[in-house]
């Protein structure tokens, strides 16, 4: 069917009793069976189901129309809830991916107790003789000692390199490692206290070097 282009809803009914359609009441009477008045009535009875009928097109267009822009309007709102679907699985797998590169963190055990206390740490110069099997005093792993490792530490850069043979090769070696203490303590000088100290201290680092953990 054609498509209906204006709105014959207000269209009004022409005068069919005025002098416009004289000639065609004339051809209407001629034969005797209506008059002037019976032929307003046809003819305007004619127009009135001609215009109802046109009416009722022009209303199923306009259904149609509308269920029309109703469909269009549903499937760009598919359309949308894909893209969006789509959009937020992608960004869900960026996230996925992101938290597989991050490091993974150990399990708490919620038994296990925090100490108390840090560790005193020895100098460089006593790990190193304790790593190459050789004498140490025990003054090193002593409260003084690890206190003037600390304090040296401060004092000096860890980018200071010496040079050291190793297996008839030269490496680098922190500085650090190749000092010892001007006022190292020997052994038989010791306090039962400082003793008591250095021995636990050592036997811990003594335990990291020996197990493979870095001091």
């Amino acid at each position: 069917m054609p498509r209906i282009d204006q709105d014959p809803t207000n269209v009004p009914c022409p005068d069919f009793a005025g002098a416009a359609y004289t000639a065609i009441r004339q051809i209407m009477s001629n034969n005797g069976q209506v008059n002037n008045e019976q032929a307003v009535e046809q003819l305007t009875t004619a127009w009135n189901q001609t215009h109802a009928q046109e009416v009722e097109a022009w209303n199923q267009q306009v259904q149609a129309d509308l269920e029309e822009q109703q469909e269009q309007l549903r499937l760009a709102q598919e359309d949308e809830t894909r893209r969006q679907e789509e959009e937020e699985r992608q960004k869900e797998d960026e996230r996925k991916e992101q938290e597989k590169k991050k490091p993974k963190i150990n399990d708490f055990d919620e038994a296990k107790m925090v100490a108390d206390h840090v560790m005193p740490r020895p100098s460089q110069f006593a790990i190193g003789k304790l790593k190459s099997f050789n004498f140490v005093e025990l003054w090193y792993f002593t409260d003084e000692g690890c206190a003037e490792a600390q304090d040296m530490s401060k004092a000096q850069s860890d980018d200071a390199y010496g040079l050291t043979k190793v297996d008839d090769l030269v490496a680098l070696k922190p500085v650090t490692s190749f000092k010892a203490s001007r006022n190292v303590i020997p052994d038989a000088n010791l306090t039962w206290r400082q003793m008591n100290v250095g021995k636990n201290t050592l036997l811990y680092y003594f335990d990291l070097v020996f197990t493979g953990c870095d001091a």
